[in-house]
């Protein structure tokens, strides 16, 4: 009888490891006292993935333009608001000093 060759069932460790590598960038999170919140990982992975792995510069450079767009929009939901709520205000103000109705007579 001859023995059947050995089938590989793990991948090798890779050398020097990544900083993908999910437990080393946890613990390296911690270690900083940095903290995030459930799925804020898998996002960043998934970011990562959805980008092809680009350089880290490109990643933070492409992160900013993203975070800018998004403090845009915030900010003009936010005047539309102002503007909403100031116009409601003028009208509550305007019918808070209309003169009652005389009721003698």
């Amino acid at each position: 009888m001859s023995k059947a060759p050995k089938i590989k069932r793990h991948r090798d460790k890779l050398s020097p490891k990544p900083i993908l590598d999910r437990t080393l960038l946890l613990a390296a999170l911690e270690e900083r006292n940095i903290q995030l919140k459930d799925g804020q990982l898998d996002t960043f992975y998934q970011l990562l993935h959805r980008q092809h792995y680009p350089s880290l510069p490109e990643f933070v450079e492409a992160y900013y333009r993203n975070q800018d767009k998004e403090q845009d929009e915030e900010k003009s939901k936010k005047k539309k608001q102002q503007e909403e709520n100031g116009e409601g205000e003028e009208k509550k103000e305007e019918m808070q000093y209309l003169p009652l109705k005389n009721k003698i007579a």
